[in-house]
């Protein structure tokens, strides 16, 4: 079984566009599993029965997989993250993000939702995007949203690196070209660890679920040939 967690602001509904067999948790109905990054990954194994599972994660997702992996790494054949952060390392920046991630909190709770939406997603790294309608269906959600953005913020999050340098098992990290922040990043993080990979997809940006036609065929075959190799 393949299971993928959307990012911040997305919905189950964005691994569509991959069209590859997963279980898309909805991550807004799965807030209650935990009110902080590591708790949640503990209590979402919990819920997954068996062993030999694989994981997907984008983004926010992405970081919310890591934790799940590194609580009950045996429950997982294989990890898929695409434009995911391992960790802010410096505690000023960690406590930065915080508070930015409060005022988006206090946004998604009292902006109209079309103008919360367009002021996210005019985010450089978002390349100023039209709102999707998977994205205007949260608003009856919006306090879920606010939530996320409270508890499971990048700068609640410990700084991974330390943790994930003894992992064993197979972490496809995915990062586009056009992300020179997070492709930076990544190289960091997987050199020196065998079981990590490390695929740049030419002429994407950060929101890989949301790029091209092109480009999603290239991450489904990416993806794909990945997994296929611990079947």
């Amino acid at each position: 079984m393949i299971y993928a967690l959307h990012g911040m602001l997305g919905d189950a509904r964005d691994w569509q566009g991959l069209g590859i067999g997963v279980r898309a948790v909805d991550l807004w109905r799965q807030l209650e599993l935990g009110a902080d990054l590591e708790a949640w990954g503990r209590n979402f194994n919990e819920q997954v029965v068996g062993e030999g599972h694989d994981l997907v994660g984008y983004s926010m997702g992405g970081r919310l997989a890591l934790h799940a992996l590194l609580d009950r790494p045996r429950a997982w054949r294989s990890l898929v993250v695409l434009s995911t952060h391992p960790g802010l390392s410096d505690l000023r920046q960690r406590e930065l993000r915080l508070k930015e991630d409060r005022a988006w909190a206090v946004l998604a709770r009292s902006l109209p939702w079309a103008d919360f939406l367009q002021k996210w997603n005019a985010q450089a790294v978002l390349k100023s995007v039209e709102p999707s309608a998977g994205q205007m269906d949260l608003q009856d959600r919006r306090e879920r949203v606010a939530r996320a953005f409270e508890c499971w913020s990048l700068g609640r999050q410990e700084d991974l690196r330390g943790a994930l340098a003894g992992c064993c098992t197979p972490v496809l990290w995915i990062t586009g070209e056009l992300d020179e922040k997070f492709t930076q990043l990544v190289a960091e993080v997987v050199s020196g660890n065998h079981f990590f990979e490390h695929q740049v997809i030419a002429g994407a940006g950060h929101r890989l679920l949301f790029e091209n036609k092109d480009v999603l065929k290239r991450l489904k075959i990416v993806i794909g040939d990945f997994q296929k190799r611990f079947m």
